[in-house]
């Protein structure tokens, strides 16, 4: 872990508050997209997905976070729209993806209501839709996130994280998805940090 990064963690009940407090020159932060982030499940955790040619060993490739369906969801960092789903079809369901200025992406899935269109520039924080639950999955409401780096960006995230066990994960034109442990600040279960840090993509600790 780079020694300039500044780290904040919290312990109580169980879940660890962890995450980066941003910086100067700190260009992978991302901020939270609940008011109430509780991450459930992390990268690489077990999922029944299919194989596909793109992305032949499949795994969860982002955070999933409680949420109610209803619940507003933000924006983690200012972009534009690049891309909306109005669809509740597939595994993903209805979702957002941002392009920002540092190479990510980020993407927004299974929500019940989308409130941007596709061009469109936000600001961090700002409203972009509501969420709900995975057509596969609908008695589970749930948030899932999905961080995507282009290759300025992943080279930068391997310079700060290193690399996953078991590599990154699938390519698309949002990039190549990257564990978001590491970027986001939110509430960690117990449990999620140590499949994370069995990996090596658990967000980082204080000293």
């Amino acid at each position: 872990m780079n020694a300039g990064v500044a780290i904040a963690a919290i312990v109580a009940g169980g879940l660890l508050l962890l995450g980066r407090r941003p910086r100067a020159g700190d260009t992978l932060a991302l901020g939270r997209p609940l008011d109430q982030a509780l991450v459930t499940s992390g990268w690489g955790d077990s999922r029944d997905y299919r194989a596909t040619a793109d992305n032949p060993h499949p795994k969860h490739e982002g955070l999933d976070l409680r949420a109610a369906t209803g619940t507003p969801v933000g924006a983690m960092a200012a972009g534009v729209v690049a891309y909306v789903r109005l669809e509740h079809t597939g595994v993903s369901g209805r979702g957002v993806r941002l392009s920002h200025p540092n190479g990510l992406t980020t993407e927004y899935l299974h929500l019940s209501r989308v409130l941007v269109r596709a061009g469109q520039r936000v600001s961090a924080g700002e409203l972009l839709g509501l969420s709900g639950s995975s057509p596969a999955r609908p008695d589970v409401p749930h948030l899932h996130v999905t961080v995507r780096a282009n290759a300025a960006a992943l080279a930068r995230y391997r310079r700060l994280y290193g690399m996953p066990a078991g590599g990154f994960g699938s390519t698309t034109r949002g990039g190549t998805a990257v564990p978001a442990e590491p970027l986001v600040r939110a509430t960690y279960t117990a449990a999620v940090i140590a499949r994370a840090s069995a990996r090596g993509v658990a967000p980082p600790r204080a000293a």
